[in-house]
């Protein structure tokens, strides 16, 4: 996980100065530049953790911890999207409710590929972002905003599935690479005992001449 991280922190920023600049004539200048900031400390604060877990020799006792603080920054980051889709929700243009939904979807989608080795993370960031998206888009009288929350809503039922399908696909792989490790252990081991059994009879044979 530690690898992609870094990916998605790296993009992170870009993404938070993209919505700002999608935004700048749709919202006040002050949410929007608050809000970036805030994302801006929560990316330092997480890629300063994921330094701190690459350095770091890992102990078994520590895996809790570990588990525990990349759960919490996971859902601090979904919150923190998920603030934008509350605070920063366009009311008044639609081609920017589009695009800004459309915008959030890709960060869901991104957050698969990152998140979808461990099933909680990733549903812990699906519902940190969605539910307050989906809270101000219904929120809206208007009926073409209430149908893009539907589509938003349809498009993380698919995201879910997908996660699924990754998680498994995973999970499979890293048992049978346990699993071919354990035979070519197995194998090893059975390798020496024969030619430890060959030099014994070799020398059986040669006290016997």
């Amino acid at each position: 996980y530690s690898r992609s991280a870094v990916v998605a922190l790296s993009t992170l920023p870009i993404g938070a100065l993209f919505l700002v600049v999608l935004l700048w004539t749709q919202v006040p200048h002050l949410r929007l530049i608050v809000w970036a900031s805030s994302m801006g400390v929560l990316a330092v604060l997480r890629w300063r953790i994921v330094r701190r877990y690459q350095r770091k020799a890992q102990l078994p006792a520590e895996v809790r911890y570990w588990r525990a603080l990349l759960f919490i920054s996971v859902t601090l980051t979904g919150c923190g999207w998920g603030s934008a889709g509350f605070f920063l929700f366009p009311a008044a243009s639609f081609l920017h409710q589009m695009l800004f939904v459309t915008f959030l979807g890709g960060v869901l989608l991104i957050s698969v590929a990152n998140l979808a080795a461990i099933r909680s993370l990733f549903f812990a960031f699906l519902l940190s972002l969605m539910m307050p998206t989906v809270l101000r888009v219904f929120l809206s009288e208007e009926s073409s905003t209430n149908t893009l929350g539907l589509f938003y809503i349809m498009f993380g039922g698919c995201l879910v599935l997908i996660a699924n399908y990754m998680h498994t696909s995973i999970t499979e792989s890293l048992r049978l690479r346990l699993v071919n490790l354990d035979l070519v252990h197995s194998l090893s081991v059975a390798k020496e005992h024969a030619e430890e059994v060959s030099r014994q009879l070799a020398a059986s044979h040669a006290a016997l001449s």
